[in-house]
């Protein structure tokens, strides 16, 4: 439809900067003369230009787009109305002037008519709408065609003219039917590093538990959190049992390190590795005859542990395993004290 006409649209790019694209926008001034880019051959129109003595003079005469040739001579279409009409029926608005309905000003083989854009040879009923920002299809709303055909597979979904993802959002499975499907778990920024951790509070051997869950993305990101693992006062047996573990972990695709006391400060005997399970209890042996702080007592006693305070902060980051395949599945992950 489009290829004889090739010079045209080449030449109508000049329009951009004078008119709107809208059809029926209306524009109470007079369009200057010859503003817009020319087209080829003479009258196409639907005008009949002839001189008085029935000779036509406008045989070999181009005129601009939005103007006709009359007995020799070209002239402008006549504005639309501040209310964006036409004061003839047989007219139509079309980019600020009133063009005849039956006319095709960008020569793309829709008459303006139906022609929501008459400056655009690429806009027409029945072209596909991309995602561009314009209504390609004349439906009246920019970017509403089909989302596979507004965006290809892998690109995101349509965004104000531009094929991506919003903030936080993710197209793991390249399904343009459902564009970004994945929501990046927690929120962005959220437990970003263990200098900002999501703080989870006090979590006391009365006993407590917390649960957590994310997906870590977008890929290579850290979640990090924090608690403080309170030990109770004690007068016999110490409950203090921080445990860290998950509860569900989708592929084993994810793995978190444990430090007590500080960024950086790994348990006695763990290592930076990354694991499923953690366990920091009272349960060891300080001397002859005892195991622990179970049996304690609140004062030293021959033969037993004094019932000590083992309060500490806990800093947990949770990260993917390299080499798993990316889904949005979620990791649940267990914080407790005292319970086990």
């Amino acid at each position: 439809m489009r290829a004889a006409v090739l010079s045209s649209v080449v030449l109508l790019l000049s329009l951009a900067a004078c008119a709107s694209g809208v059809g029926g926008e209306a524009d109470a001034a007079t369009p200057p003369a010859r503003d817009l880019g020319p087209r080829d051959g003479a009258v196409r129109d639907g005008r009949v230009p002839t001189d008085m003595s029935g000779g036509d003079l406008c045989v070999g005469i181009v005129c601009m787009a939005f103007e006709y040739c009359d007995r020799g001579s070209c002239r402008n279409y006549g504005p639309c109305t501040p209310a964006g009409g036409c004061a003839a029926a047989s007219d139509v608005c079309r980019n600020r002037y009133c063009v005849p309905r039956t006319s095709d000003v960008d020569g793309d083989g829709v008459t303006a008519d139906t022609d929501c854009d008459e400056t655009n040879a690429m806009i027409a009923p029945g072209v596909p709408d991309t995602c561009n920002g314009l209504d390609d299809d004349c439906s009246g709303t920019p970017d509403d065609g089909a989302p596979r055909v507004l965006c290809p597979a892998g690109m995101g979904e349509c965004l104000a003219g531009v094929c991506g993802c919003p903030p936080g959002r993710f197209d793991l499975d390249a399904n343009p039917d459902n564009g970004c499907e994945c929501a990046g778990e927690p929120a962005d920024r959220v437990g970003s590093s263990c200098a900002a951790p999501q703080d989870l509070g006090d979590i006391a051997d009365t006993p407590q538990t917390q649960t957590v869950s994310g997906n870590a993305l977008p890929v290579g990101r850290e979640v990090w959190y924090h608690f403080r693992g309170v030990d109770s006062a004690d007068t016999s047996c110490d409950a203090l049992h921080v445990r860290v573990q998950f509860l569900t972990n989708p592929d084993s695709s994810f793995e978190f390190t444990v430090f007590r006391g500080a960024c950086g400060t790994l348990p006695e005997g763990c290592t930076d590795t990354g694991y499923q399970d953690f366990s920091f209890s009272t349960d060891f042996s300080t001397g002859a005859g005892s195991t622990g702080e179970c049996p304690c007592t609140v004062t030293p006693t021959a033969g037993a542990n004094v019932c000590g305070d083992e309060t500490a902060d806990y800093y947990v980051r949770v990260r993917r395993v390299a080499g798993v395949p990316v889904t949005c599945a979620s990791y649940s992950l267990e914080l407790s004290n005292g319970v086990y």
